[in-house]
């Protein structure tokens, strides 16, 4: 008996949850009146494509570029790119992703 109410009350909360999503009535997050974003152009020097997949707290990015039939990963630090080297054997080479500790090319 003590189950059925509990997955009962489950349901009652999840119920609740979704209509107030679906009304738009879910409280959102606000930014801070003093942030400001800054936008900057990535773009791997000679490569025909570049893809930005990761961004840390201190703004160094990683991500993924492509010239010829080959991709290769990167780091951006400061608007200086520096090469990820791949590793040998490995299956996707390619990051996808930084964590908040200052990465030193």
């Amino acid at each position: 008996m003590i189950r059925v109410n509990i997955r009962f009350d489950k349901f009652i909360r999840r119920a609740v949850l979704a209509g107030l999503f679906v009304f738009g009535l879910m409280p959102t997050v606000s930014l801070d009146a003093q942030s400001t974003f800054t936008f900057e152009k990535v773009d791997f020097p000679g490569a025909t494509s570049t893809q930005a997949t990761g961004i840390n707290d201190v703004g160094q990015i990683v991500g993924t570029y492509r010239i010829g039939d080959s991709s290769h990963g990167f780091l951006l630090n400061g608007g200086i790119y520096t090469p990820i080297r791949d590793c040998p054997g490995a299956n996707s080479p390619l990051p996808i992703g930084i964590n908040n500790g200052v990465m030193n090319p």
